[in-house]
């Protein structure tokens, strides 16, 4: 994954800035796409709320998507802006999240016994909240 990660920025990286601004406009034409089902605006409803976002004013903010496509519109240099972003979100100090579900009877409740507590281990529903919300702030 980190391999693809550096080759991936490299690509962008190289990306002449005419298909920079196609790839904005495409992803700009996608969210702002009017939806055609019911079924659409539902599960756009539902994104809205599932992202938790708000104004300083706890509403909820259901134009996110616009203004995310005003941001993609009116960058005078979106290029720069998504490497900016690429090297904030995935270089450098990168960091990984693996899931471990421990089974094996008595051998991996002992081996998740000695494991609990140490760095980088979430032992308990609070744990995996406290980190999910701390992700949170980088979905930006």
């Amino acid at each position: 994954i980190e391999k693809w990660l550096s080759l991936f920025r490299q690509e962008l990286e190289e990306m002449d800035e005419d298909r920079v601004k196609a790839e904005g406009a495409a992803v700009v034409a996608q969210l702002t796409e009017k939806d055609m089902k019911l079924s659409h605006s539902v599960g756009r409803a539902w994104g809205e709320i599932s992202t938790r976002e708000t104004h300083p004013d706890k509403a909820l903010c259901w134009d996110r998507l616009e203004r995310i496509a005003d941001a993609i519109r009116k960058e005078p240099d979106l290029k720069k802006k998504i490497v900016e972003k690429w090297d904030e979100w995935f270089c450098g100090d990168s960091r990984g999240m693996v899931a471990w579900i421990w089974e094996g009877g008595e051998e991996g409740k002992q081996e998740f016994e000695k494991r609990k507590g140490t760095a980088g281990i979430l032992s308990s529903r609070e744990e995996v909240l406290e980190t999910k919300q701390k992700f949170a702030k980088y979905d930006n």
